[in-house]
């Protein structure tokens, strides 16, 4: 994190959009807190509309197809 808080400080990269931190919550103080051009959210990254309703949908067709005894879709 320290080389991209450099940078992003003397304006290398143009932008970023950051969700995840060595620590969290970032202290009042953090250097990425007064980082230009740079949106950080606390690990909200994923949440949209789309990514929700694949997400749900999938868990809720997995409960149904275990529930009735049918094959379960399985990661890989």
């Amino acid at each position: 994190m320290r080389h991209r808080q450099f940078t992003h400080h003397e304006g290398t990269i143009a932008g970023a959009g950051i969700d995840v931190f060595d620590i969290e919550l970032l202290p009042a103080d953090h250097p990425v807190r007064t980082a230009p051009r740079l949106p950080a959210t606390p690990h909200l990254g994923y949440v949209s509309r789309a990514n929700y309703e694949t997400c749900h949908g999938q868990a809720v067709e997995d409960i149904r197809a275990f529930l009735a005894g049918s094959p379960v879709r399985r990661p890989g």
